[in-house]
């Protein structure tokens, strides 16, 4: 079997065969299943036969957009682990038995400085010999997916709506049907949590990440439900506008240019020391929402959202005051307050009016009554001026 190196420029195209293999597989963490579908993107219809791939870790976790690759280096034994042992189910012709399984690997190993990766022959036919019967997407469709729920209904979909020569693009499924795609035959088994658990959030994710929308329809038969009908319709795409002649119009503002990626994982970074988790594609929003700088008034913001512990989405609401610095704001918020514009009250003096000659003779007079009355021995002078 040939050696190698893992292609990782651009974006590159995943070809599985519909007939079966798509359909029902077992179960995988992403991690793996990323992997997988990464090996599966090298094969090309020109090559003579399948091949072993070599990868390094840094190349893996750059591609992936992981940040902490120490993490990765501790679970890619576990992850070629378990990719080898990891099976497709093949549709046969046999009523009796209707599955073939096969292992997805014939190698996943790390030998200290390169993972390398290579296919079982046995599945050649579904991933190398081309032909209409396979379905085709790009890997970039499915990076950002974070469930494998929505990989997989993703996958079926994809598989379903490329073969549909109808106008409207509806695909009914039963309950078994969705359980054996997704590997939830013994998971999620109330059909609630199996709705919210396995296709709302695919429908989300699949809405909010792919080149797919879908609406999905309970089916019921009286009371139970039976399947799920799906609606997929493919996201307009942007056309390409031809660059203007610079010659025949006004300076236009700099476009900023593609977003480097090494800015992207620095804000990947600064948000998990914070224990706010981010994807990439949340952090080049955020890069985009800031100028395209990684500035000082995101880092005021960033430490602000991370010490609330009020807020719920806190990447949603980082994007949300990106036009204003709310740690400024907080601190003239705490400072002392301005002193008010209000005058100050001015303390009444209570003027007293002088006593008249007879009023004042009167009152001493009475002291003086009063002073014979306690000390009748003491001596009183009835003239205050002597």
């Amino acid at each position: 079997m040939a050696n190698k190196k893992l292609d990782l420029c651009g974006n590159g195209k995943i070809s599985i065969r519909n007939d079966g293999i798509i359909a029902k597989q077992t179960h995988m963490t992403m991690q793996e299943a990323r992997l997988l579908r990464l090996v599966i993107m090298q094969v090309s219809q020109y090559d003579d036969d399948l091949m072993e791939y070599e990868v390094t870790i840094p190349e893996i976790a750059n591609y992936f957009g992981i940040t902490t690759t120490q993490t990765l280096y501790d679970d890619i034994f576990d992850i070629c682990d378990k990719l080898t042992s990891k099976k497709i189910a093949i549709r046969t012709e046999s009523t009796k038995n209707p599955w073939s399984f096969q292992p997805w690997m014939a190698e996943a190993s790390y030998d200290g400085s390169v993972v390398k990766l290579a296919l079982n022959k046995r599945i050649k036919p579904y991933v190398m010999e081309f032909n209409e019967l396979f379905t085709q997407y790009e890997m970039k469709d499915i990076l950002q997916l974070r469930s494998y729920y929505a990989l997989r209904i993703y996958e079926i979909l994809k598989m379903k709506y490329t073969s549909c020569r109808k106008k409207k693009k509806t695909f009914d499924f039963t309950i078994e049907e969705l359980r054996e795609m997704t590997s939830t035959e013994n998971k999620h088994i109330q059909i609630g949590h199996f709705r919210k658990k396995v296709i709302e959030i695919a429908k989300r994710e699949i809405n909010e990440k792919t080149d797919i929308n879908i609406t999905t329809e309970i089916l019921k038969s009286s009371r139970k439900y039976i399947g799920v009908r799906f609606t997929v319709t493919e996201k307009s795409k942007i056309k390409s506008i031809e660059a203007p002649d610079l010659d025949k119009t006004a300076p236009a503002d700099p476009i900023p240019s593609q977003v480097d990626l090494s800015d992207v994982y620095k804000i990947i970074d600064l948000l998990t020391k914070r224990s706010i988790p981010c994807t990439s594609s949340q952090a080049e929003q955020l890069f985009n929402a800031y100028n395209n700088e990684i500035s000082e008034q995101f880092l005021n913001n960033l430490d602000y959202v991370a010490k609330n512990n009020k807020i719920k989405n806190r990447v949603a609401y980082l994007l949300k005051i990106s036009k204003d610095n709310i740690a400024k704001e907080s601190e003239i918020i705490q400072a002392d307050p301005p002193e008010s514009k209000r005058k100050p009250r001015k303390n009444k003096v209570e003027t007293v009016e002088p006593m008249s000659e007879d009023r004042e003779q009167a009152y001493r007079d009475m002291q003086v009554d009063f002073a014979e009355d306690l000390w009748p021995d003491l001596p009183i002078c009835e003239d205050p001026n002597p």
